[in-house]
């Protein structure tokens, strides 16, 4: 699978786990240390298997986050709330 760049990423984009790394890192200017210790387990991962089934069987262990939550969470975090930033019950769904 291939990379993404950060800049390239827009809103409706489903993030790996990898990418919501790089752009927690990236933003709050953080280690992968701090984020893995810190920040990770306070998020939760929606799986997304039953759009990637193929042929009966369905695809286990993928799990995303929306671009738009990972922002609205990041937002938050650093007071920087926008109008457009989901509602505090959607972001509460991907928050532990």
């Amino acid at each position: 699978m291939k990379k993404r760049n950060l800049k390239d990423l827009v809103p409706g984009d489903m993030l790996t786990k990898m990418e919501v790394c790089d752009l927690f890192c990236a933003k709050l200017r953080i280690s992968r240390d701090t984020y893995y210790k810190q920040v990770r387990p306070k998020l939760k991962f929606k799986p997304i298997s039953s759009e990637l089934s193929s042929y009966g069987s369905e695809a286990k262990g993928v799990e995303r986050m929306p671009y738009t939550i990972a922002m609205g969470i990041l937002n938050k975090i650093t007071g920087n709330k926008q109008p457009d930033d989901p509602m505090d019950f959607d972001l509460r769904q991907y928050k532990q």
